[in-house]
């Protein structure tokens, strides 16, 4: 017990050297904690479209220009598309979110059903609720118009969760407010830096107990119920359209687990 306790006290003083007072750190107390795209903004009007960055001993590339992504991320994906390993965000993600993935199968899989999921025909099964919904802003720009934060809030609300889950909900729906409230947090936990076990890997062989950023991170799981409740409705008989389904329907074809189908629809929002 005194040798784990010594271990972790000895990790927090290495991050906190490493981040102060070495090369190591590099430019890693420079990035914030929030509003990441416009601090990315302003590096492109200081320096330009491709920006360098030393983030604690990895070297950064922020592209600025759609060219320079189009180039690097698509047609030569199969060099630079990989994704830098981080042990909290596996545990938050159950090692399916498809923006955290390294190369391999479970890439391919997914982007395979992303396909799938967007080819033309399926995406016109979405006119009628896309439809539905923009009625449902004009009438309620009409009747309210002071209040067109909200209208446009239920709107956008509408169409994401309609798409996705096949639920009718407005801005206060509170499986909609965690979805955004992940989604907002998961930025800031990939942050450079954010987690120590990220900085020191060697602090996952802690028992639970001693690694509270475990438990938090497992705690952020959220779509697996989601996607769960739509396969209890389909079960039922009472699921409407939606990405989701699609997923449940066409599992074993796309080489899918549950958990892969769960993160997947979450991908594309």
């Amino acid at each position: 017990m005194l040798f784990i306790s010594t271990l972790v006290a000895a990790a927090i003083v290495l991050a906190v050297y490493a981040l102060w007072f070495t090369p190591v750190g590099g430019n890693t107390l420079q990035v914030p904690a929030d509003g990441l795209w416009r601090w990315s903004i302003q590096l492109y009007k200081e320096y330009g479209a491709i920006v360098h960055l030393r983030l604690m001993g990895d070297d950064v590339l922020i592209l600025n220009n759609s060219c320079d992504a189009e180039e690097l991320l698509n047609k030569r994906a199969i060099h630079y598309s990989g994704r830098k390993n981080s042990i909290y965000l596996e545990y938050r993600s159950n090692g399916k979110r498809m923006l955290l993935l390294p190369q391999g199968d479970e890439l391919r899989s997914q982007r395979r059903a992303m396909k799938f999921m967007f080819r033309p025909d399926a995406l016109r099964a979405y006119h009628l609720r896309q439809e539905q919904q923009a009625r449902g802003l004009l009438n309620d720009l009409l009747l309210d118009p002071k209040n067109y934060a909200i209208a446009l809030k239920r709107f956008s609300s509408g169409i994401i969760m309609g798409i996705c889950y096949g639920k009718r909900v407005d801005e206060h729906d509170e499986d909609l407010k965690e979805i955004l409230e992940s989604n907002r947090t998961l930025n800031q936990d990939a942050l450079p830096g954010a987690h120590l076990v990220d900085l020191f890997p060697i602090l996952d062989h802690l028992p639970d107990f001693l690694a509270p950023w475990r438990k938090d991170a497992r705690a952020k799981h959220l779509f697996c119920r989601l996607a769960d409740a739509v396969r209890t409705r389909m079960r039922q008989g009472t699921a409407s359209h939606c990405l989701i389904a699609q997923l449940w329907e066409q599992q074993s074809g796309l080489a899918l687990d549950d958990k892969s189908v769960a993160y997947d629809t979450n991908n594309r929002m």
